[in-house]
């Protein structure tokens, strides 16, 4: 959040966004959470892994958003 990786979803999303994310990650990148968890940190080797994950999901939950809102 402090890096502007999220900052173009709306604040009202936000709790969604974040649950979904936590999902995402669980499910499709276990081992970003896991080495974070085991450091207790983000370490310079995470941080690429962590926002590549942070960006597919943004991706993922804009087609998902834009395709209900067009319903």
């Amino acid at each position: 959040v402090i890096n502007g990786y999220i900052d173009d979803v709306p604040v009202e999303k936000i709790r969604e966004w974040e649950h979904g994310f936590h999902e995402f990650m669980r499910t499709q990148h276990p081992q970003v959470g896991e080495a974070i968890k085991t450091k207790k940190a983000i370490g310079k080797d995470d941080e690429p892994a962590l926002v590549s994950a942070i960006n597919a999901y943004k991706e993922t939950w804009a087609a998902q958003h834009s395709s209900a809102q067009a319903k």
